[in-house]
């Protein structure tokens, strides 16, 4: 992953963490509330566990494990709340006011205002991208609705019970062990 551009979406993972780090690293420039707040924000990154498990289990086909589902619910309500609500709260009513209070038109030096406004454009930024993934997971919430909200239609009106066809399931679902057993050496 270190060297993959191909795709936005992993453009836009590397700009978020580059991004992260240099309000970061500007946090602990300026210090004080925004050094706090700067610092603070990296508490976002508890959504990441749900994020991985959630990819894991798409990218190994295992969508049908209730382990998929409560990731993703995890993932998406986590998202909400620490990326999109708290960062939006944080910007609006910590850094704003932290950055006006600086003064950093008059007393500070250059770099000083350079880091302030730096700090204001990457919270921003990741904000927009975060509010961007948000969308996304939304989008797939929908979709996964409408998908469920199908299955239950077309459920209720089905044929009668093939018991050939149960057994064939069934078969297939006692082949998928192997399946799995031949994915593990990956994870490992």
């Amino acid at each position: 992953m270190v060297r993959d551009f191909s795709s936005v979406s992993e453009l836009q993972t590397y700009l978020h963490h580059v991004l992260a780090v240099l309000g970061c690293l500007g946090g602990i420039y300026i210090g004080g509330v925004i050094g706090a707040m700067s610092n603070f924000i990296l508490i976002t990154e508890m959504t990441t566990p749900m994020v991985n498990t959630r990819w894991l289990l798409h990218f190994h086909e295992q969508t049908h494990l209730k382990a998929y589902m409560l990731a993703a619910v995890g993932m998406t309500v986590g998202f909400l709340v620490m990326r999109v609500i708290l960062m939006t709260y944080l910007g609006f009513f910590y850094l704003v006011p932290a950055l006006a209070h600086k003064d950093i038109f008059s007393n500070n030096s250059r770099l000083m205002q350079v880091v302030c406004w730096m700090l204001f454009t990457l919270h921003v930024g990741l904000l927009v991208l975060n509010c961007l993934w948000f969308s996304k997971m939304m989008v797939g919430v929908s979709r996964f609705l409408e998908s469920t909200k199908g299955n239950a239609q077309g459920t209720a009106a089905s044929a009668p019970r093939n018991h050939d066809n149960e057994a064939k399931a069934h078969q297939n679902v006692n082949s998928q062990p192997e399946r799995e057993a031949e994915t593990v050496p990956l994870l490992a």
